[in-house]
């Protein structure tokens, strides 16, 4: 009687470890197959096509002086680019099954003399259900645009709305809204 509970093949413990394992491969089954069709699906099926659009209002461009918080004493100049967006889109078609959110942001590209490449972030946000999925938002602007090198003068900066879908189990998918894209002259 009391080997049943220490040892043996249809032993407590090793009743246990069966049912425990059968269950993580369970699991780890249902995990795959979400992966493999949220990916089939946003890949080739029918991936999400969320709608949008930017508005930029008038920009202002200022000089600064800033200072590091721990040495004031030293400043170093910077142009800063004030910028308020009107966001307004529709993410609904980017939730499923196996959604369990979606980052939007707004990036504002631009070159200058010195770097081919330039992208900052103006704005971002979390949606976690398809509640939260109808944005309409009027002047927003969240993070500073600033220039360190101090070329953003007279640069032709695009705004365009990117998102990450993130999934419960399986690939996070980024894009682009193509005809939320907006573009100013900083000055």
């Amino acid at each position: 009687q009391f080997l049943y509970f220490i040892g043996g093949m249809h032993s407590f413990p090793a009743r246990i470890n069966a049912v425990g394992s059968m269950a993580f491969t369970a699991l780890a089954i249902c995990a795959g197959v979400m992966a493999a069709t949220t990916f089939v699906n946003e890949t080739w099926a029918a991936p999400s096509r969320p709608t949008g659009h930017i508005v930029i209002r008038p920009t202002q461009l200022i000089n600064l002086d800033i200072g590091h918080p721990h040495a004031p004493h030293e400043t170093r100049p910077i142009e800063r680019c004030v910028v308020f967006l009107d966001v307004e889109a529709d993410f609904t078609p980017a939730f499923n099954w196996n959604t369990k959110q979606v980052y939007v942001y707004a990036v504002a590209h631009y070159a200058n003399a010195k770097m081919v490449r330039n992208e900052v972030t103006l704005w971002d946000t979390i949606l976690t259900s398809a509640d939260q999925a109808k944005l309409k938002l009027p002047r927003v602007a969240e993070y500073y645009f600033d220039d360190f090198a101090q070329n953003l003068r007279g640069a032709n900066v695009t705004v365009r709305l990117w998102y990450h879908i993130m999934s419960h189990s399986g690939f996070t998918f980024t894009r682009e809204l193509p005809e939320a894209a907006a573009t100013f002259v900083a000055k």
